[in-house]
């Protein structure tokens, strides 16, 4: 559910003229540029601690669309309306409010679009929630004011579903309570983006930042630095290692307090526990299910752990996917270099011999060199 006001005009409004009109110390903007001169372009608006999903803002060619999404708070909701008249105001321009035929006056926009109708239109999407989460236990997750905001089992669990009405009051003050931290303390780690050539197996990993404050967003795996390596988990498993540093904003993210270096240590000694848990035939099963290139993507992530010749899950890890690898009849990693490496080797030889024949100059044999041992990786140990 979503509901739009749009102001029809070509003149043009800056943050400065917004915030000078919205007269509200809380306000923020998502993005805005270093000059609050500018014009407002596209951005989102929010209060600070009342509101839940903040309000788009977008400027068109000759208009202004103001959007308002579904389990907004009811001061997003007055906040909107407000919006709409300041801009309106200050471009002389027509409002159009979505469910209306025509335009609307100014006063008009504050008479009808009033408590009565927040309270008419509040609810609508909740019924999404209920069921998506309720029943069939779900994540959801919705764009709020810093961040995509998940709801899961473990907020529904907390929240009254007695009615829609008491299900929208309690989440929108979870949400509100729960959302906002102080983004001058806590880092934001950028997401990192992996793919295929042809987009395919795409991957958002993000790095444990342990020696202060941080925002721990949500992405496929997290990459936990190590001396010698590196530990990369499923994201979806922090929550088993995660400790009293560890605050959840949302269902599955976290604020994250700094580490002292042993707390990290710590830390990475649960990562370890963690993976020692093997259920031989469980991982099987799941190896099976894995495409080639997840495959690729798990053989990977072990050979990154640090000395992991010497740690007994890493090795029964890796020949339980050695042992698929075989099975599919594929080749691992390596030995697909291995071989790419060997015909590029083989087709320069060619190319030389064939150059050295059309020349006339008969091909010289060389002595054979002193075959080097090299030391076996360590997942061939055995």
């Amino acid at each position: 559910m979503s509901f739009y006001f749009n102001i029809k005009s070509q003149n043009e409004v800056t943050y400065d003229d917004l915030t000078l009109g919205l007269n509200n110390p809380s306000i923020r903007f998502y993005s805005q540029p270093n000059h609050l001169s500018d014009p407002l372009k596209r951005t989102k608006i929010y209060i600070l601690n009342k509101s839940t999903r903040g309000i788009t803002i977008s400027k068109e060619e000759n208009s202004y669309s103001i959007g308002i999404n579904v389990m907004a708070s009811e001061e997003d909701f007055k906040l909107a309306v407000d919006i709409s008249k300041i801009i309106a105001q200050l471009t002389n321009g027509e409002i159009l409010p979505e469910d209306a035929e025509n335009s609307v006056t100014s006063e008009e926009l504050i008479a009808n679009y009033n408590q009565e109708w927040i309270d008419s239109i509040k609810t609508l999407g909740v019924d999404l929630f209920l069921d998506s989460i309720g029943k069939d236990g779900h994540l959801l997750s919705i764009g709020c004011c810093y961040m995509n905001y998940t709801i899961g089992p473990a907020i529904h669990q907390t929240l009254d579903d007695s009615s829609e009405v008491n299900y929208y009051n309690s989440l929108v003050e979870h949400i509100q309570n729960t959302q906002f931290f102080d983004l001058n303390k806590y880092q934001i780690p950028q997401i990192i983006v992996t793919s295929k050539q042809d987009s395919s197996n795409r991957k958002r990993y993000v790095v444990f930042y342990s020696h202060g404050s941080q925002f721990l967003s949500h992405a496929d795996y997290v990459v936990f630095p190590a001396k010698n390596g590196k530990y990369v988990l499923p994201y979806d498993q922090v929550q088993l290692i995660a400790n009293s540093k560890f605050n959840r904003i949302d269902e599955t993210q976290y604020t994250i307090e700094p580490l002292t270096e042993a707390e990290y240590a710590e830390l990475l000694i649960s990562i370890e526990a963690e993976l020692s848990k093997i259920d031989e035939e469980a991982l099987k099963v799941k190896y099976k299910e894995f495409t080639k290139d997840e495959l690729d993507d798990e053989f990977d992530r072990l050979t990154l752990i640090p000395d992991a010749r010497l740690k007994i899950f890493a090795l029964q890890r890796m020949s339980i996917l050695i042992s698929e690898y075989e099975e599919r009849n594929i080749p691992m990693p390596n030995s697909q270099q291995k071989t790419e490496h060997t015909k590029e080797i083989q087709a320069n030889q060619n190319k030389q011999s064939n150059e050295s024949n059309k020349k006339g100059n008969p091909t010289q044999l060389s002595q054979p060199k002193k075959t080097i041992q090299r030391k076996k990786p360590w997942w061939k140990f055995w």
